[in-house]
């Protein structure tokens, strides 16, 4: 039940950030998520192994969505003329940090299949931010897609390997991957 709530959370994040940025309320998303993060932290046996996937998650995730943008992969429609990523796109990435060490917990250890589930799922990701109205992916749509793969086909194996090393065996229970199962 722990990881089916937690997959609930997360969408409820998603659809907060997506659709707050996309109808002129980019704080609603952050806000739903800062209490998503506090809920979660609340019930971390670690709290500060969890604290510190969260923020390197949202480090790593303002990192890479303003190369996205720098790239010309996204336009945010809440502004155009950003630089940087977004605060409701940073808070996406704390958000996804949460399902690591639950609904997503059984990546752990299983490097390749993040890479595959990574490139395939993250695209998916951002094309539906784009058709819900929060970004715009300018151009062809191949090439914004292609470079989305690829740096999704990185960030999340990195994801997971940084909650291998913070979270350790302290995923929900059966979350994690036995040594020689990966």
């Amino acid at each position: 039940m722990g990881r089916l709530i937690n997959f609930l959370g997360f969408q409820a994040c998603w659809f907060s950030c997506v659709l707050g940025a996309a109808r002129g309320l980019p704080w609603l998303g952050p806000a739903l998520v800062a209490a998503w993060a506090a809920l979660h932290l609340a019930s971390a046996k670690d709290r500060g192994r969890v604290a510190a996937l969260l923020a390197g998650s949202a480090v790593f995730g303002f990192a890479v969505d303003t190369l996205h943008l720098r790239l010309g992969v996204l336009v945010f429609r809440d502004a155009p003329e950003a630089l940087l990523s977004r605060p409701w796109m940073v808070a996406l990435w704390v958000a996804f940090a949460t399902t690591l060490g639950s609904s997503l917990g059984w990546l752990s250890r299983r490097y390749h299949a993040a890479a595959v589930l990574g490139a395939a799922s993250g695209p998916l990701s951002y094309l539906a931010g784009a058709r819900l109205g929060a970004i715009t992916m300018p151009g062809e749509l191949l090439r914004p897609l292609l470079i989305l793969a690829i740096s999704w086909g990185f960030s999340l194996p990195v994801l997971v390997f940084a909650a291998d090393r913070l979270l350790g065996e302290d995923r929900e229970e059966g979350a994690a991957v036995e040594p020689g199962e990966a």
